[in-house]
C-alpha cells in the first residue's frame, strides 16, 4: 500500500478525459463493496452536477471498480491513498445526444460539442462542490 503523508487532505480529485464513442457527458465513479449507504454517498455529487448541467447523463455514469481498471488514476487513488471523492469525468468529443437523422449530416447540429459548450462543465462542478462541501468560516 503506498503511504499517504499525514496531514495531505486530498478528499476529491476530477481526472477530465474525451471519448469518441459515446455521446454525452459521464462519470465514472468508485465503490465501497462492503458498504451500501458509502457507496451511495459517492454518486451524489455526479447526480448533483447532472441536474445543474443537462449535457451530464447521470444515467450513463458507471461506480463499479472493474479488475480491469485496477491501474487507473482512480482505482489507485482511491484504492491506495484512500481518496474518496474520485471521478473521471468522460465527454464526447462529438455530441451531447445521438443524431435523430444520421443519414442527414446537419440533423445533430444543436447537439454538437464546441469550446464554450464544453465550458459551461467547469461552473456546474464549482456549484456542485458548493454544495457538497459548503465553505466552512475560519478553514482554507
Amino acid at each position: 500500500k503506498i503511504q499517504q503523508s499525514q496531514g495531505a487532505g486530498v478528499y476529491m480529485a476530477l481526472d477530465l478525459h474525451g471519448h469518441s464513442k459515446k455521446t454525452g457527458m459521464f462519470f465514472y465513479g468508485c465503490e465501497f463493496k462492503s458498504n451500501v449507504a458509502k457507496s451511495l454517498r459517492l454518486q451524489v455529487y455526479p447526480k448533483l452536477v447532472s441536474l445543474l448541467y443537462p449535457d451530464v447523463v447521470f444515467e450513463s455514469c458507471t461506480f463499479h471498480m472493474q479488475r480491469s481498471k485496477s491501474t487507473t488514476a482512480r482505482c489507485v487513488m482511491f484504492r491506495e491513498l484512500e481518496v474518496p471523492y474520485v471521478y473521471t469525468i468522460e465527454s464526447s468529443m462529438y455530441a451531447a445526444r445521438k443524431s435523430p437523422n444520421p443519414r442527414d449530416p446537419f440533423a445533430n447540429q444543436h447537439n454538437v460539442f464546441n469550446p464554450e459548450r464544453l465550458q459551461r462543465l467547469g461552473p456546474a462542478l464549482g456549484r456542485g462542490l458548493l454544495m457538497i462541501f459548503p465553505p466552512v468560516e475560519g478553514r482554507r
